[in-house]
């Protein structure tokens, strides 16, 4: 959920504007229920061809993962598990999949270790949305999809979830977005540097979610350098925030964000 750039506390303001500026009011999408999905028997059919032995969605939250466990495990991170994965994240919700590093970069099979992680974006289908051409990015703890391999297991987790429907939802007010942490973070306004993000906020794969939203996350960090310290607070600290961007009448501003609303910006 990390982003690659850092602000200061008091350009957040100025953060949000450019960044939401121009941007058409993008919908908040219902998902599917947990209960009206079944990992079907062509799925599970699939993964046993690449060497997973058990694939499951689970019934917290409706996404589908699989693994294989064994004492002396040669289920390695190769091109055809990948492609299934993908391709089972496509059937699951129709999204761009992209890696955070060159798939040819992975160890070989004699490596201890091997991950890979693809993150999602959603295209928008509004023409004149020149803004998010490329696809809206999803972040959060889910939107994508994981491979993880030791020596003793290998793990396929495919937290995408599907989309049935959509709202119509119009932008907050900027202030009420980011106004609350310029007064909560006052303190330490000189020494904050805040990570900010944008996009579809997807939960883990274990909370349930019926509604993919619209949200800002800002990461909060003070770290102790010789600027501050010698002062009593000087204490090196991070904090994440979520806030909804938008809002719909027909669903509560809490609705998709599990517990990660953050208290602030009430209006």
């Amino acid at each position: 959920m990390r982003h690659e750039c850092s602000i200061r506390l008091i350009d957040l303001g100025d953060w949000v504007y450019d960044t939401a500026t121009g941007w058409d009011d993008l919908p908040i999408y219902r998902l599917a229920s947990p209960r009206d999905l079944f990992a079907s028997d062509e799925i599970i059919g699939k993964f046993r061809e690449v060497g997973l032995t058990t694939t499951r969605r689970r019934p917290d939250s409706g996404v589908i993962e699989s693994w294989v466990t064994r004492e002396n495990n040669t289920t390695v991170i190769s091109a055809p598990l990948i492609q299934m994965a993908i391709a089972t994240a496509v059937s699951e919700d129709s999204r761009e999949y992209q890696s955070d590093v060159e798939v040819n970069a992975l160890g070989g099979t004699t490596s201890e270790r091997q991950f890979i992680s693809f993150h999602s974006r959603i295209k928008s289908d509004i023409p004149s949305d020149s803004r998010t051409e490329s696809g809206t990015p999803v972040i959060g703890p889910g939107g994508k999809v994981s491979i993880f391999r030791t020596s003793t297991s290998t793990v396929v987790d495919i937290t995408v979830r599907k989309r049935v429907g959509k709202l119509p939802s119009r932008w907050r007010r900027f202030q009420n977005i980011y106004r609350t942490y310029l007064r909560e973070f006052a303190p330490w306004k000189k020494q904050i540097e805040v990570e900010p993000m944008l996009g579809y906020f997807e939960l883990s794969k274990y909370e349930p979610q019926l509604f993919l939203r619209l949200a800002f996350v800002f990461i909060f960090s003070m770290t102790q350098n010789e600027d501050n310290a010698n002062e009593d607070n000087a204490v090196s600290w991070q904090t994440i925030r979520v806030e909804p961007a938008t809002e719909s009448p027909e669903i509560p501003r809490s609705a998709g964000l599990g517990q990660w609303l953050s208290s602030g910006g009430t209006q």
